[in-house]
């Protein structure tokens, strides 16, 4: 246990960080697009305590990184979330189309930071320094992290991302009697109930001797390496032209 805490804890806050980019790009966005609200609150920043939410933040992305150790894994994968950053859609030109930017911009950030750590991985072996040396070994754990955050938030159900990125645009072109049911639906069953669906019937299947958390694990874990191998040969073919 005490040889694992230094990887732990380099990955933990590696999330931290990648989780203040994430929100600041969200907050920078707003702005971009008039709502001064995150501005006010002191949102656009780097600053790693302006936007840490301990549960999630700390404790979920701990958790899940000492019991991937415990199973005999690099702890790569992982997810978390930050105090989410607070967006008025009436400043914007377009309400729905402008929420539909914000949420984008936090899944866009940890994507950049994922090329950018590949990037420097390709510098590094070009360098002469291998898998196993220390480059290697700090630059993969801020890959796969911010693209696992990244995927996990272009999931598309609330509170994610991927849920404004989809049905922001979409929602003036949904029926009239969609619209008055959701208008009816407090902030909780609004931000939280599919999730809740989703837990419930995950539940379910395990009392059935299903294992849908193992099957999504693997299935995240695959496309996590399916993107890191697409940077790996976007980066080989920026390179090539050097």
């Amino acid at each position: 246990m005490i040889e694992a805490l230094p990887g732990i804890v380099l990955r933990l806050a590696i999330v931290v960080m990648s989780l203040a980019v994430h929100e600041a790009a969200h907050a920078l966005v707003a702005r971009w697009l008039g709502d001064p609200t995150a501005t006010r609150q002191g949102r656009v920043t780097l600053n790693p305590l302006a936007h840490l939410d301990l549960q999630g933040s700390l404790l979920v992305p701990g958790l899940l990184l000492l019991s991937q150790w415990l199973a005999g894994g690099q702890g790569g994968f992982v997810v978390g979330w930050a105090r989410p950053v607070p967006v008025d859609p009436l400043y914007f030109r377009n309400p729905f189309t402008g929420m539909a930017l914000v949420a984008a911009a936090g899944p866009a950030s940890n994507l950049l930071l994922a090329l950018a750590g590949t990037q420097l991985l390709e510098a590094s072996v070009l360098a002469g320094f291998g898998w196993r040396d220390v480059p290697a070994m700090l630059l993969l754990p801020v890959i796969l992290v911010n693209l696992s955050l990244m995927l996990f938030n272009l999931i598309p159900l609330p509170p994610l991302d991927g849920s404004k990125m989809l049905w922001g645009p979409m929602f003036p072109y949904m029926p009239e009697a969609f619209r008055r049911w959701y208008a009816r639906l407090n902030g909780a069953q609004r931000n939280y109930g599919p999730l809740l669906v989703v837990f419930c019937a995950g539940l379910a299947l395990s009392l059935v001797g299903a294992e849908p958390w193992a099957a999504f694990n693997r299935v995240f874990s695959s496309v996590v390496l399916a993107a890191f191998q697409a940077l790996l040969h976007v980066t080989d073919l920026s390179w090539s032209w050097l």
